[in-house]
């Protein structure tokens, strides 16, 4: 899943899209510049709740990055 999104990072970057094809049968698409935007929150001051699988844990300094998931939607979240 990392080198997919690497790659479709790469695709956004350059304002393209791609796919993988055999045979002339597509295998893999990347969706790059059409990609749904990602939306932004914060940052919030406050205590709150935010529900979802959490998929990451990590972080270098006295911040923690943490990745959710509900459904579709993706949340990444830095905390204290």
């Amino acid at each position: 899943m990392k080198a997919y999104a690497d790659i479709d990072d790469l695709l956004v970057k350059d304002n393209a899209i791609g796919h993988v094809a055999i045979d002339g049968h597509n295998l893999i698409e990347f969706p790059g510049r059409r990609r749904a935007k990602r939306e932004t929150i914060g940052p919030v001051r406050r205590s709150t709740f935010i529900e979802g699988q959490v998929y990451s844990i990590g972080g270098k300094d006295e911040t923690i990055n943490i990745h959710l998931r509900n459904g579709e939607t993706e949340l990444k979240c830095e905390v204290r």
